[in-house]
């Protein structure tokens, strides 16, 4: 949780991470599977366009955010994907 959270200022973080890159391709695999911190992290993330952690504020408007979940029906189960 500390990588996702933010630990230090100088640790490597998901924060750090991505202010580091030009472009900004985030897969969140199984999202529906997660925590619940780590889904008001992101629901954070996909209302404002801005990723928080303990000691930086990503700017994230121009990010492709891709959530993908496993759900089941009567037939089985089935794989989707979201892109936001």
């Amino acid at each position: 949780m500390d990588y996702l959270f933010g630990e230090t200022h100088n640790a490597k973080s998901c924060a750090l991470g991505l202010l580091e890159r030009e472009i900004n391709i985030i897969l969140l695999d199984e999202f529906d599977k997660t925590f619940d911190t780590v889904y008001s992290a992101f629901y954070q993330m996909f209302d404002e366009g801005i990723f928080k952690d303990r000691n930086f504020n990503v700017n994230l408007e121009d990010a492709i955010i891709i959530c993908t979940s496993n759900y089941s029906n009567k037939n089985g189960y089935h794989w989707s994907a979201s892109v936001l």
